[in-house]
């Protein structure tokens, strides 16, 4: 059975990495800190498909690793 609610909660951290994400590319501001904030954005995205399928989330943050997980 999926974990919808634990999914959901993934889903929103990503979210929130993405705003993140946007705005400091929409003001030009902390260019180093974008790339940082989509690479955590992602992993949180597969984290959240892996709870929404009931997988067990492995504690790596690796996105290569995670995407072949």
């Amino acid at each position: 059975m999926a974990n919808k609610t634990y999914a959901k909660e993934w889903l929103m951290f990503s979210k929130k990495n993405l705003d993140t994400a946007k705005l400091l590319y929409e003001v030009n501001h902390y260019e180093d800190i974008i790339g940082i904030e989509l690479q955590q954005s992602l992993e949180k995205l597969l984290k959240s498909i892996f709870a929404n399928e009931n997988i067990k989330i492995p504690k790596d943050h690796d996105l290569v690793k995670l995407y072949y997980s």
